[in-house]
């Protein structure tokens, strides 16, 4: 039970960090959502549940870190 806490908040956790990225990778280089879909080849509706920390589809992630000249770094701690 005490594992299935960690986990989700874990879990949660890495997701709310994870948009809070994206978020702040495009406010930061003042793109708008349209801007941004037209750069990097991704639909805005994606772009919007990416900021929104629904993702799934780890090409458009690999995409958009490509567009951002960024490298994608997961940790274990």
């Amino acid at each position: 039970m005490q594992e299935t806490k960690i986990y989700r908040r874990n879990k949660d956790e890495f997701i709310y960090n994870f948009a809070e990225q994206i978020r702040g990778l495009r406010r930061n280089s003042c793109l708008s959502l349209e801007e941004l879909s037209q750069g990097s080849n991704i639909a805005i509706t994606s772009l919007k549940k990416m900021e929104l920390g629904h993702f799934n589809d780890w090409e458009k992630i690999f995409r958009l870190a490509r567009f951002y000249d960024k490298k994608i770094r997961l940790e274990f701690y």
